[in-house]
């Protein structure tokens, strides 16, 4: 495939996965949590399964609206089946908990599949990946679900709600504003390195060593997203650390674009991604500081949509930027990001973070 159509693959499994969210919900409302996990792991069998069968992009579409269904059952399931599971105390602990075992996973996933190249097609490391996820539905099997509440609400009818308070909050707080449309944006593009550093690095490096690549990259994604709380801890300033943070991913943009060795091209594909991807928990935190208690679930919601909107948009546009100039891109995507951040920069002094 071009990379225009990797991309474009990409923006389909998004759109797939957020229009799914609401008839997944009513599974989910109607029947159970539990069912909900077992058929979000079933269908990933399937769609990893299905996904290396016949090599055709329209068979590769099915392939991501099997594992969007899955994603879209697991959605707000995994974490509902959690808290519903433990006492209130005792939120603060485990979720933090679950969200590190998923970054765990993006790790060694990567690095698996790097290693299992070395003695396997890529095409039969595809078809095992159905092994994690078969794994998944021997576990959904075994859960326990506690009984519910009476004022539980539905999932379906909380996504409808999302939209109309997370917008009227918006208009309202111009901070919040900005501060979601710096993650999102940032996150975003710096996304697109995840995609475009393998053909960058392709005749530089064996394929085998593309797993362990992105596996240090999330590797440094976890240790600065764990070090800026202590950073802004010790300097006091939210405001740089947001800044020299998008600051940076732009400059590995430009590194991964102009660099001609090997070790720079690294950095820059490090910078973008490690940096780039690591800044959502810390956003997280400001907006859980000014967001009330009854609208915090609510507003991160919309956040997140709104950041699967950006994607589905940005992803096809940056993968026919792509089959023209990988360089090219990266020297766009830098340079937007640059200005960008330096908006961003300028108008967060005026807000109290």
């Amino acid at each position: 495939m071009s990379l225009s159509q990797t991309l474009l693959l990409q923006s389909w499994f998004t759109l797939c996965a957020f229009l799914l969210e609401i008839p997944t919900g009513v599974i989910a409302d109607i029947f159970s949590r539990r069912l909900s996990l077992i058929l979000a792991a079933a269908f990933m069998v399937l769609g990893h399964a299905w996904y290396p069968i016949i090599p055709q992009f329209w068979s590769f579409m099915i392939g991501e609206f099997l594992l969007a269904t899955g994603l879209a059952l697991a959605s707000g399931a995994t974490e509902a089946l959690a808290c519903d599971s433990m006492q209130k105390d005792q939120f603060k602990t485990v979720l933090p908990r679950l969200n590190s075992l998923s970054m765990l996973g993006i790790m060694i996933g990567p690095l698996v599949g790097g290693i299992l190249l070395n003695w396997f097609s890529p095409r039969e490391v595809m078809w095992l990946q159905s092994v994690p996820s078969l794994l998944g539905l021997m576990v959904a099997f075994s859960l326990v679900e506690p009984p519910r509440q009476g004022d539980d609400v539905s999932e379906t009818t909380r996504f409808w709600e999302t939209f109309q308070m997370g917008w009227n909050f918006f208009r309202s707080h111009k901070s919040m504003q900005l501060l979601a449309l710096d993650m999102a944006a940032v996150a975003g593009v710096a996304k697109m390195m995840v995609w475009l550093h393998q053909a960058v690095l392709m005749g530089k490096v064996e394929v085998s060593w593309f797993g362990w690549i992105m596996s240090s990259a999330v590797l440094l994604e976890m240790i600065a997203m764990n070090s800026y709380s202590w950073i802004a801890h010790k300097r006091g300033s939210r405001h740089e650390i947001i800044f020299w943070s998008g600051l940076l991913s732009a400059i590995g943009f430009f590194l991964a674009a102009i660099a001609g060795q090997l070790w720079l091209i690294l950095v820059g594909v490090y910078l973008a991604i490690g940096i780039g991807m690591s800044r959502k928990p810390f956003f997280a935190v400001i907006f859980n500081e000014k967001i009330s208690s009854a609208q915090r679930a609510t507003i991160l919601s919309t956040v997140a949509m709104s950041s699967q909107i950006f994607l589905a948009v940005l992803n096809p546009v940056v993968g026919w930027l792509a089959d023209w100039s990988i360089e090219g891109t990266f020297l766009l995507l830098g340079s937007g990001l640059l200005a960008f951040v330096g908006f961003s920069g300028w108008k967060l002094q005026k807000h109290q973070l």
